[in-house]
């Protein structure tokens, strides 16, 4: 689609534009559909911890809205991802007046949901995601059958996201903000340093945070910034460079994250 160019997704940040960009640069049917609908599931994460980092400034809230998803939280699959967002996003858990980004996030809610779960006659992606995981090896030409209908739709809804192009993510290092956008995992300084003389920034040294209207969103402890490491089967390796990693599940007493 023409409107999700380079251009556009330069303005989102790498945790969605990279996942993104390997959808679109896809050209094999199988492996295209499979990139849509994980492209689609990392969005789903990105949207949900920006909505929990605005309701943590509310305790009580916060509270409540967990004690309804704890059970998910530990191993989200895609599925229970939407729900935990459906109950971070409700009308009676995120007020309007705890950030501006709120009423961004309330008119993403229903489009959002109408993608992943479907409406009437329609599936959802998350069932299409199912059916390529779960089914069995799926022929080329039923993917692209279905990639047929779902592109356009899928596409359509990344559109929305041009909110995001307002808010920077942004990581303050020594005395600067530094930003990431497009595909690079690299931080640029940030050219309007915002409310860099604000304590509220100050005292998020080392966090994750969404700057922009509004104080800033600390994305902190479900969005780091870190060398990745991967341990498994008596394997301990560092990834050579940091980079962001998202919250991914909690394994006994650690949080795993990916990138």
């Amino acid at each position: 689609m023409d409107k999700l160019n380079d251009k556009f997704l330069a303005q989102l940040p790498p945790i969605i534009v990279i996942p993104m960009k390997e959808y679109l640069d896809e050209r094999h049917p199988s492996a295209k559909l499979l990139r849509l609908c994980n492209a689609a599931e990392m969005i789903t994460r990105f949207v949900l911890l920006v909505a929990v980092g605005v309701l943590q400034r509310d305790p009580e809230r916060f509270a409540n809205a967990v004690s309804k998803i704890k059970d998910k939280i530990d191993r989200p699959t895609f599925g229970s991802l939407a729900e935990m967002l459906r109950t971070f996003t409700g009308k009676k858990t995120l007020a309007e007046k705890t950030h501006p980004i709120v009423v961004d996030l309330r008119e993403l809610r229903k489009p959002l949901g109408v993608l992943l779960d479907g409406e009437k006659d329609t599936i959802g992606l998350i069932a299409v995601r199912n059916l390529v995981v779960h089914s069995g090896a799926l022929q080329s030409k039923q993917c692209a059958q279905i990639l047929s209908d779902w592109e356009r739709r899928f596409e359509k809804f990344v559109e929305r996201l041009c909110f995001l192009g307002a808010y920077d993510l942004c990581l303050l290092r020594g005395e600067v903000l530094h930003r990431f956008r497009g595909v690079s995992q690299e931080p640029q300084p940030l050219q309007d340093q915002r409310g860099l003389d604000d304590e509220a920034i100050r005292s998020h040294k080392g966090h994750m945070l969404l700057v922009g209207s509004g104080d800033p969103i600390n994305l902190w402890p479900f969005l780091d910034y870190d060398r990745a490491r991967m341990r498994w089967l008596g394997i301990d390796e560092r990834a050579r460079d940091e980079s962001p990693l998202i919250f991914a599940r909690a394994d006994r007493s650690r949080a795993v994250l990916t990138y």
